[in-house]
């Protein structure tokens, strides 16, 4: 399709808005890397029964109705103690203007209202399919998101010059996600896929159930489809390469352990996206995904950035620490001369000691004795998946992968682009507006906002440009080369693309 009928948005200084007025003063277009429509549940069951006949919608009506979050409210409050029913959201949906509720809802609204957001391309996710993608029906899970799928690629077909539909991808079992995967590529001919990056799974032998030193009682383990996952996972992740999408990690930790508060959304929902972004990340990284499939790049959207810039120098640390060599020379316990250990104790240690001196000297207590354990050759280099040999690769297998999304009241995107702290890196950050959710109370105020860091002096013009265009652009066009033909920004994207490949040739 040309671009030529597709022209760029026509920004002026007199605009409505105050982030139509900041788009009017830059030099390059804003690219909206996670943008949100809440489906219309009426259209949606046309769709679910399309795709799985009306038997389908009933059974999602019910498992809605018995799972879902009305079935906090009734409870009573012993209820929620004994049986710790986490308190959900509510009032989700923007309700300020009816005008906002339509543009969560309805794409078309939302594409007629993108000048006032001064964004020219906004990749769209869905809302509500997004909490299916674990569910343990085996039927109704892979038809609720081939529905969303299709209903998202039909609703959006017209805007996409503008507008980038997302599809959904289960990944219960890998073969599942590589069938959806496929569908939406090659017959809906969509772009991008989120992915939930964890799934929850029963345990069936909960081992010792008491309390204390034990780590038993677990009734399910997050398989972060990595690292110790039930299932390779590889095949998924290679297939994505080949059909050039870039996953884009769109889950959260809502649910976890030390997010099941019965009384607080807030308490279960501050940081829960970064917590689960942070245990795919390392996840990929430690089992060696970002090593066996280099081509691969992936985004985190909603966490912000603030998690991977602290996990990447963490994993640093680690490594630096318990790399073989390290862990050899550091901590090997079999360095500690037992005879000088007592001699020292002997002149130290004082009486408190001194009737067990021999003790001392057979070795540790039943307590460290287990750190004193050696583990099995093919388990003691935790390094070994990775291939890391040196800090740079930990750059080049972490920050040079991934992919930030961050709303644009994230006061912490400047430290992405501090290299002088970072050890030589710069992170790649990306404005997601969230337009569509609860938290954006003014969808005509997001960019004005994100460029208060400019205005404050935080963030420079070009790293602003980085930030709400050429981090996203990268991003999918590293992926596919192709990916914005046809839209408003094409051009622009394209000189971006070719600097990527030229610095790629460079190295």
């Amino acid at each position: 399709m040309s671009p030529a009928k597709f022209p760029a948005p026509a920004y002026n200084k007199n605009a409505r808005s105050a982030s139509e007025r900041v788009r009017a003063k830059l030099n390059h277009p804003v690219v909206d890397a996670d943008g949100h429509t809440i489906e219309v549940e009426a259209v949606f069951f046309d769709y679910l029964k399309q795709v799985g006949g009306a038997n389908l919608v009933q059974r999602y009506a019910d498992m809605v109705e018995a799972r879902g979050h009305s079935a906090w409210y009734k409870q009573s409050p012993q209820q929620l103690k004994d049986r710790r029913v986490q308190r959900p959201s509510y009032w989700f949906v923007p309700s300020r203007t009816t005008t906002d509720r339509a543009t969560a809802m309805i794409p078309g609204v939302f594409r007629s209202r993108m000048d006032e957001f001064g964004i020219d391309y906004s990749i769209v996710f869905p809302t509500i399919s997004h909490l299916f993608l674990e569910i343990s029906d085996d039927e109704l899970r892979p038809a609720i998101c081939r529905a969303a799928n299709v209903m998202n690629a039909d609703l959006l077909s017209g805007h996409k010059d503008r507008l980038a539909p997302v599809a959904v991808i289960p990944l219960v079992t890998p073969e599942e996600g590589i069938r959806e995967l496929e569908y939406a590529v090659n017959e809906l001919g969509i772009k991008v896929i989120s992915i939930q990056g964890n799934v929850r799974r029963p345990i069936a032998d909960r081992g010792d159930k008491a309390q204390g030193m034990t780590r038993g009682g677990l009734s399910y383990w997050v398989d972060n489809l990595a690292l110790d996952s039930l299932y390779d996972y590889d095949p998924f992740w290679r297939r994505c390469v080949e059909l050039g999408v870039a996953p884009a990690c769109h889950s959260g930790s809502i649910g976890w352990a030390n997010r099941t508060s019965i009384s607080s959304f807030v308490f279960n929902h501050i940081g829960h996206f970064a917590n689960q972004h942070e245990t795919v990340a390392k996840a990929m990284l430690l089992g060696g995904v970002t090593n066996r499939i280099p081509q691969l790049r992936m985004a985190y959207l909603e966490g912000g950035i603030a998690w991977a810039i602290s996990l990447y120098h963490s994993i640093i640390e680690h490594y630096e620490k318990r790399n073989v060599e390290a862990l050899e020379t550091n901590l090997n316990p079999a360095n500690v001369d037992r005879d000088e250990l007592v001699k020292l104790i002997r002149q130290h240690g004082g009486k408190a000691y001194e009737s067990h001196l021999e003790e001392i000297r057979q070795g540790e207590g039943p307590f460290l004795q287990q750190w004193a354990m050696k583990p099995e050759p093919d388990s003691f280099d935790e390094f070994a998946l990775s291939q890391l040999k040196s800090k740079k690769d930990i750059k080049r297998k972490f920050v040079d992968r991934f992919y930030f999304g961050c709303e644009a009241d994230d006061k912490t995107v400047p430290w992405a682009f501090k290299p002088e702290l970072n050890r030589g890196a710069t992170f790649h950050p990306m404005l997601g507006s969230d337009i569509g959710h609860f938290d954006v109370t003014d969808p005509t105020e997001c960019l004005a906002e994100a460029h208060e860091l400019v205005e404050e002096g935080h963030l420079n013009e070009d790293q602003f440009k980085a930030y709400v265009f050429d981090n996203v652009v990268s991003l999918h066009g590293y992926a596919n080369p192709n990916f914005f033909k046809g839209t408003v920004v094409e051009d622009a994207a394209a000189k971006v693309l070719a600097a990527q490949k030229s610095a790629i040739a460079a190295e």
